[in-house]
C-alpha cells in the first residue's frame, strides 16, 4: 500500500483542490482534475462534496487550520508582548508568501463570500478568530505598559491592514521584498495603535 493511500480520501481531495485552485484557478479546475491528483475516481469526490463550492469551503477551512499551525509555530510566547505582536504579523505575511496555495484559498473566501452562505460563514469564523488573536495581543501589549486603547474600531483597523498586506505578500516576486513588507506592515500597525 502506498503512502498516499494512508491519507484519508477527504484530506487528499482537499489538498488536491487547494493545489489545483492555486495553479489553475477555481473556475478552471474540474472535479476530474482533482480526482486524478488525489488518486481517486471522480464519483468518489461526490461522496464527500456536493460541488466545487463545498470543496472550496473545505479548502478554506483546511487553509485556515494550516495557517494557524504555521503562525503559532513562529510566535515565541517567552518574548515581550510587542515583539509577539510583531512576530504574529510577520508570521501571517510569511504564511501568505511561502504557502501561496493555502493563501489563495483563503483569499478566495473573500471573493466568494457574497455568493455562498457557507463560505461567508467560514470567512466570518476565520476573521473572528484573527481579530480575537489581535485583541489578545494588543491587550497584552497594553498590560506590559504600551499606551494602547483597545477598541473594536482599532482591532478592525489593524485587521484590515493585516489582510491587505497578506494579500500583497501573495504577489511578491522577489524574496528581498518580504522583509520590507513585514517592516512596513508592523510600522503601519504601530501607527494605528498608538
Amino acid at each position: 500500500m502506498g503512502k498516499r493511500n494512508l491519507i484519508p480520501a477527504p484530506s487528499r481531495i482537499v489538498q488536491a483542490a487547494v493545489e489545483l485552485f492555486n495553479s489553475n484557478g477555481f473556475e478552471q479546475t474540474t472535479f476530474a482534475q482533482i480526482a486524478k491528483k488525489a488518486g481517486l475516481s471522480q464519483p468518489a469526490i461526490y461522496v464527500y462534496y456536493n460541488n466545487k463550492m463545498d470543496l472550496l469551503a473545505a479548502a478554506c477551512e483546511a487553509s485556515a487550520a494550516e495557517g494557524r499551525r504555521f503562525i503559532d509555530g513562529r510566535v515565541d510566547p517567552r518574548k515581550k508582548a510587542i515583539k509577539r505582536l510583531e512576530m504574529y504579523i510577520d508570521a501571517n505575511l510569511e504564511f501568505f508568501y511561502h504557502e501561496r496555495a493555502y493563501a489563495q484559498s483563503l483569499m478566495a473566501a473573500y471573493y466568494f463570500a457574497s455568493s455562498s452562505t457557507k463560505i461567508r460563514q467560514i470567512l466570518t469564523v476565520i476573521e473572528s478568530s484573527t481579530k480575537a488573536r489581535l485583541e489578545v495581543a494588543l491587550i497584552h501589549c497594553r498590560n506590559e505598559g504600551e499606551n494602547i486603547s483597545v477598541s473594536p474600531d482599532l482591532i478592525n483597523s489593524v485587521h484590515s491592514v493585516l489582510v491587505g498586506d497578506c494579500y500583497k505578500a501573495i504577489y511578491l516576486t522577489k524574496p528581498d521584498t518580504l522583509p520590507k513588507l513585514k517592516a512596513r506592515s508592523f510600522k503601519s500597525i504601530c501607527r494605528l495603535v498608538g
